[in-house]
């Protein structure tokens, strides 16, 4: 049976545990759920019905082929709410019972082998081991420019890969080769240190992943039989077990050198029922932003050779971005990087959070963050509480300034520098309160008529936006700032020099 027809069929399932009232009469074609159907006000009423206490399960034939080889009545009972999204938080920590519950028969969809660099070679939902770029099996990993990846995803998520714009061109490199090493972290294992000083916006590296695969159980959807009667946790360890097999799969076409590469990586996930090789994915697997499959909010991730040894921070100096098109994730320096220091990126994605809050979101990486932000939580979270008063439109504050005497002139310069201070010292340059800032104390010299200080923080401004938002128009926008007397023409231009 083809991976869409057993999709087909556990959507409809799906939305019959969902659904059916005391006896109804069951009708499969209308009772098929659509994605986002639990969150509209439908789904909320139907789901109340389904789950209401006195709510009668029933039993319905199950048309798929039982592959324990025993055929089943399924029985309906209300399927686990952590598995409605198709998206499960599988289990972290120490699991005190691991492994497949008894009589459990492991399930395995059809996985197909990619022979060609065809984007019609296969249909949205088959699940496809391809190599990116297209290699000939058997090529070494050296002998293609910027290597290639071992991928394991569905046909549309191959599609999305060979028709990106550009695909697949080289990985850009360094200039001036790369401006690192790996080497031991005294108390963090292995890590990345700058051997040069580096400029934000800077490209440090630029690097294709081993093997890819998805960042959810989503390729699976294992029948639901087979879940019928486990608890929340014998299902998470069923899903582990199940996307271990899978991997297995992957790395057993991965070249030696990249197996070995693989291994090598730090695994946190050694007590709660992930095998070896997810529990790698889990612990070092980076989002790739843009891949993914049809209607579904399940994502890839990749697991690199190096930028898999970056070490956390919430005090961040360096950004990684995926680039589809050269099949790569790129890193750059996201503020001024001296030789000799660690770079570092955030394992989560919003490092402005309250201290508590980013340590709930690292939990799952078997670590306490001991940076000087977490490290100072007081001084920390007190700056995070003024972001969103800090992010400001700046032209009104300037217009009313700008015009009255009775105001100092450093009205607003003063409390903008301040704010400034702050924001570097936390590492909180890619949030929009630190351009807005930075825009403000540049208005505020415009007024003053320095045109010094106006093409010092325009400068500032363009590197900023480069580092953190790349190239593009609105980059080029703001390299006007940065050319000095560019704002001599500005209707502000000097004016508290002229009251």
């Amino acid at each position: 049976m083809s991976i869409s027809e057993q999709r087909r069929i556990y959507k409809q399932h799906r939305a019959v545990y969902l659904t059916i009232p005391k006896n109804s009469a069951i009708e499969p074609r209308q009772r098929v759920m659509k994605r986002g159907f639990l969150t509209a006000a439908k789904g909320k009423k139907a789901l109340s019905k389904a789950t209401a206490p006195n709510a009668v399960s029933q039993s319905v034939p199950d048309p798929r082929p039982d592959h324990s080889g025993t055929k089943k009545t399924q029985t309906e009972d209300v399927l686990p709410e952590f598995l409605r999204d198709y998206n499960p938080k599988l289990s972290i920590g120490k699991v005190e019972q691991t492994g497949l519950p008894d009589g459990y028969v492991p399930w395995l969809p059809e996985v197909k082998q990619d022979d060609s660099d065809n984007p019609s070679r296969f249909r949205d939902d088959d699940l496809v081991i391809t190599t990116q770029p297209y290699t000939a099996i058997g090529a070494k990993f050296a002998d293609v420019p910027g290597g290639f990846t071992k991928c394991l995803l569905s046909g549309h998520a191959r599609r999305l890969i060979l028709r990106a714009p550009g695909f697949p061109r080289p990985p850009p490199q360094p200039k001036n080769g790369l401006p690192f090493r790996v080497m031991e972290i005294p108390g963090k294992g292995l890590g990345v240190v700058a051997t040069q000083d580096l400029k934000a916006g800077d490209l440090i590296l630029s690097e294709r992943p081993i093997l890819v695969a998805g960042s959810s159980s989503a390729l699976l959807n294992p029948p639901m039989q087979k879940l019928s009667g486990l608890t929340h946790e014998q299902i998470r360890q069923v899903l582990l077990y199940e996307m271990e097999k899978l991997l297995e799969q992957l790395f057993a076409q991965l070249p030696e050198e990249q197996q070995k590469a693989y291994m090598a990586l730090h695994n946190c996930h050694l007590e709660d029922g992930s095998g070896p090789l997810m529990g790698i994915k889990r612990t070092n697997g980076f989002n790739l932003t843009g891949l993914c499959d049809q209607g579904d909010k399940a994502t890839y991730a990749g697991v690199f050779d190096t930028l898999s040894r970056l070490n956390h921070s919430c005090n961040v100096n360096a950004k990684r971005k995926w680039d589809m098109s050269s099949f790569s994730m790129t890193l750059k320096a996201f503020r001024p990087i001296p030789a000799g220091t660690e770079i570092v990126i955030s394992y989560i994605s919003d490092t402005h959070l309250l201290t508590s809050e980013r340590q709930a979101q690292l939990a799952p990486y078997g670590f306490t963050c001991t940076c000087p932000t977490c490290s100072d939580p007081a001084a920390s979270d007190a700056v995070r509480a003024k972001l969103s008063s800090m992010n400001v439109k700046a032209e009104p504050l300037i217009a009313a300034w700008a015009h009255d005497r009775t105001l100092p002139d450093d009205h607003l310069l003063k409390p903008a520098l301040a704010n400034l201070a702050l924001l570097e010292r936390e590492c909180l340059e890619y949030h929009g309160a630190y351009m807005s800032t930075l825009f403000l104390v540049m208005r505020a010299y415009v007024v003053l008529g320095n045109v010094k200080e106006v093409a010092r923080y325009g400068a500032i401004i363009v590197d900023t936006q480069q580092a953190v938002w790349g190239p593009g128009k609105a980059l080029d926008a703001f390299r006007v700032f940065a050319k000095p007397g560019a704002f001599m023409g500005d209707p502000l231009w000097g004016v508290r020099k002229k009251i």
